[in-house]
Parts: structure tokens; C-alpha cells; sequence
């Protein structure tokens, strides 16, 4: 493999790279996803920006049930918003 093609190599895969994010419920659940998905929640992306992410963040008020129907709102968010991206862009 050339130079060029190792480096495009690398840039793909640094493009590729997802930050994940982790989030502890107060019954102590960890639920992961990805950053661009926990940030669609404004509190959470506060508390993202604060405490970073190399260790979970806790919620220490909310509850396991709470948080995953949190978490999928997030995803969900940001599948709409994507897929709404998607179809602009074919327009």
C-alpha cells in the first residue's frame, strides 16, 4: 500500500470513529450511545461538556425505566434528524 492510500486509510477510519458516551441510572444501569445521540438532550450535553466523557456520567435521580426511555428518544431524535438530512440532500 502506498503513502497516499495509507493515509486515506487513516483518515476514513479517524472520520469513521464514533465517541461513545456512557450513563449511569441511579440503580446503577449503564446505558452507552453515541455522543451526537446523548447530546439531543440538552441536560445531557451540558453534563457531556462538564464532565466529559472517559467515565459514565451518573444520574443519581433517575431511574433505570427513565433512562431508557430517554436514551431511545435520543436515538430516535437523531435518526429523524439524519434521515431528514438524507432526503434534503437527494432534493
Amino acid at each position: 500500500m502506498d503513502r497516499k492510500a495509507a493515509d486515506n486509510n487513516k483518515t476514513m477510519d479517524a472520520e469513521m470513529k464514533v465517541n461513545m458516551v456512557r450513563l449511569m441510572s441511579s440503580d446503577g444501569e449503564i446505558f452507552e450511545l453515541e455522543e451526537e445521540a446523548a447530546s439531543q438532550s440538552q441536560a445531557i450535553k451540558s453534563l457531556i461538556e462538564t464532565l466529559g466523557t472517559d467515565e459514565p456520567i451518573q444520574l443519581p435521580y433517575v431511574s433505570r425505566k427513565i433512562l431508557a426511555t430517554m436514551v431511545r428518544i435520543c436515538k430516535s431524535k437523531l435518526e429523524s434528524q439524519n434521515l431528514l438530512k438524507r432526503s434534503n440532500q437527494k432534493s
